[in-house]
């Protein structure tokens, strides 16, 4: 039986206890005209509500008292529950959900006008949802705060069409209804108590779907382990041998000297660190014979697989190490080889030899010492 001939039906019924037989018909055609002038109010209020400076309240109101009550009481919406469930919506903290109460209201009423003329009701509104409680599922932080979503909406029109599901690419977990709660018209709440780190951790987001059209999607964000704790280790004992280039005059310091002074320096590339020395020879006087210059790079350390270096704790540049205590450059006395214990390892000096030596003979042999290092797995 379609709702309009059930309206009849009510109608007829309420005319046969309340009138004579002969009273039948008149009352039948002021029943028919109260629905028609019902029609027409309702006409004029959805117009009034579609204008955007209307005021639905007022309109409300102003229907409550213009369609007559034996009217509204065969309504599955009423005029009164209209204004009631609207006015709880504008009171919502949810924006979307006060901006929704006009066209909310503008449904109803038509709800009410096809009950009156056709029964065929107006197209259900699209769920949807307008914020959820959380923005993703983070897996750092407390279980307490994501073990249960809550989802804001409305036109929640029927539960049976609501899923949840965890997805990622094309697998999908559905999850069991019992986990959905529907503690009012405008709140879903979803329990995920059940599911553990490592099972969520699986997925990359949570779906929300109405009549499987999907109306929310939560990303996942994965579990960022700990840091590891930097561990303290020292580089290895390296030995190194430095002959500078000749750089001046002609290749012999002829029992001249050399002066000579040294500096090392120190570097990493997170994975390796590294040692260089320079050395400057240069005789004390004559044509002042010179051999200078720069090493290259000699790996002093390599970290372990799956360790990188985050710095040096010792100093990286140690200046002019053949000085002595007392602030006085090295110069080489004879043609023998000397020790110089430095801050850094023992040097071996080639200074002066017999014949020529610069560029050649004259030399640094440098037992470097362990330095201290950072290091930290990954």
């Amino acid at each position: 039986m379609n709702m309009n001939k059930y309206i009849n039906l009510i109608l007829i019924i309420f005319i046969i206890t309340i009138c004579s037989c002969a009273k039948i018909d008149q009352f039948l055609d002021e029943l028919t005209q109260l629905r028609e002038q019902s029609v027409l109010t309702l006409n004029d209020g959805i117009n009034a509500i579609q204008n955007e400076s209307a005021d639905w309240q007022s309109v409300l109101k102003e229907l409550s008292e213009k369609i007559d009550i034996r009217v509204q009481d065969i309504l599955t919406y009423n005029i009164p529950y209209i204004a009631s469930l609207a006015t709880q919506r504008a009171l919502s903290s949810i924006l979307c959900v006060k901006e929704n109460v006009k066209d909310e209201v503008i449904y109803y009423l038509e709800v009410a006008r096809a009950e009156l003329i056709t029964g065929v009701l107006p197209p259900l509104p699209e769920t949807t949802i307008c914020l959820t409680s959380i923005s993703t599922i983070d897996l750092n932080s407390p279980r307490n705060i994501r073990n249960q979503i809550i989802y804001t909406g409305y036109y929640i029109h029927s539960k049976d069409s609501i899923l949840a599901c965890f997805i990622n690419g094309n697998s999908v977990f559905s999850i069991p209804v019992t986990e959905l709660g529907f503690p009012d018209i405008s709140n879903i709440t979803l329990s995920l108590t059940k599911y553990t780190d490592v099972f969520i951790s699986g997925f990359t987001h949570l779906q929300l779907k109405y009549n499987n059209e999907v109306i929310s999607s939560i990303g996942i964000d994965k579990v960022i382990s700990s840091p590891s704790v930097p561990e303290m280790v020292k580089t290895n004992f390296k030995t190194i041998v430095w002959i500078p280039p000749h750089t001046n005059g002609d290749k012999e310091f002829d029992g001249h000297g050399p002066k000579m002074k040294s500096h090392v320096y120190l570097k990493h590339d997170g994975f390796r660190v590294y040692a260089q020395i320079y050395l400057w020879a240069q005789e004390t006087k004559h044509d002042w014979t010179t051999a200078s210059g720069y090493s290259q790079w000699v790996e002093i350390y390599s970290a372990p697989n799956s360790y990188r270096i985050n710095k040096i704790k010792d100093p990286t540049v140690y200046s002019n190490i053949l000085r002595s205590a007392s602030g006085i450059d090295y110069i080489d006395s004879n043609t023998q080889d000397h020790i110089i214990e430095t801050t850094i390892g023992r040097a071996t000096l080639v200074g002066d030899t017999n014949g020529s030596e610069a560029g050649s003979k004259t030399k640094i042999t440098l037992g470097l010492k362990q330095f201290f290092i950072e290091i930290q797995k990954l």
